[in-house]
Order: structure tokens, then sequence, then C-alpha cells
């Protein structure tokens, strides 16, 4: 079980993934993903920004974008495997970076972060490369970086079982 230290208030909702069956992305998940991009275009309009689209990568990774999109709350997905230590959210540290998608590094000074016993593995801003989710996946961790509502978690629970095949639980706070 997915035991995870917090040091920030209040504190995400990290769940658990597992027995994953990440697969490429697919077909039967495109109204999905369209309705999410509907509600995101309708959101970025209001607020007078660019809409936002869904970058297709793999069936975990295409759930955690439309969830996000059409929940407005950033989401974080890491590979267990690769993480190594203990996961901790926390404040990122004056200086403190990460490799993200594209070849972006993203500074990370003063914003809730997922570290791990190397470095920062995640943020709202994206996922880190070093522990990404890709079709090897087996095991992830899930980060919701506002508190969900439980409608929003067992919609995330409905598409993960059905889409990316996988199971999730409540990651435990140590003590």
């Amino acid at each position: 079980m997915l035991v995870v230290r917090f040091q920030v208030e209040p504190a995400p909702t990290v769940l658990e993934l597992h027995e994953l069956e990440v697969t490429l992305p697919r077909s039967d998940f495109d109204a999905e993903v369209a309705a999410a991009e509907l509600w995101g275009r309708n959101r970025a309009r209001a607020a007078g920004l660019a809409p936002p689209r869904v970058r297709r990568v793999n069936s975990v990774l295409d759930v955690a974008a439309a969830v996000s999109l059409a929940s407005g709350i950033p989401i974080g997905v890491l590979d267990l495997d690769k993480v190594v230590g203990a996961i901790e959210v926390r404040l990122g540290r004056k200086g403190e970076s990460y490799a993200a998608g594209a070849g972006r590094k993203l500074a990370v000074a003063g914003e809730v972060v997922v570290a791990d016993g190397v470095a920062v593995c995640s943020s709202a801003k994206g996922d880190g490369l070093r522990t990404a989710v890709h079709l090897d996946t087996t095991r992830a961790a899930w980060v919701f970086y506002h508190e969900p509502a439980p409608s929003l978690l067992s919609r995330t629970a409905e598409l993960l079982a059905l889409h990316g095949r996988g199971l999730m639980r409540l990651a435990e706070v140590a003590t």
C-alpha cells in the first residue's frame, strides 16, 4: 500500500492505482475527451485564456487529462516503480526544478510538489519525465492537487476501471 508524507495543508488527495494495464490511446474514450475539452474551452473562454486540449498519450494519462479538464483540478500521475524511496507532498524549495515533457524545465519554489528520495517528480504544472507513466506501468500514484468531490472520485474510479484497466485506493498518510 502506498504511504505518503504530507508537509502541506490542506493535503492533496493521493490515490494508489494498481493492477493497471496501460494501453495506447483508446478510441472508446474519444467521447469522454471531447466532453472534457468542451468543459475546458468554456472555462478558458470565460477567463479569456487559450482553449486547452487533451494531448493523447496513453489510457491512464488520457483519463487524468480528461478528469482534470472537466473538473478544473490539476492532476499528477507518477509510475511508482520509478519512484525512489518515500513519497512526500511538500512545498518546492528555492532553486528546485524538474524536467517535464517537451523539454521543459519547471521551477517550483514555493509551489506544492510531489517528491521522492531523489528529487521533485510532479507539480500542478505537469508531471516529470523521470517518473512518467508508460505502457509498462502497473502501479501509479494519482495526485489531485485540490480536494475532489466524492462524485469526482467515483467517476475517476469508473474511468480508470474502464479505460485504464486498473483499480484505485486512497494512499495512507505516514505518521
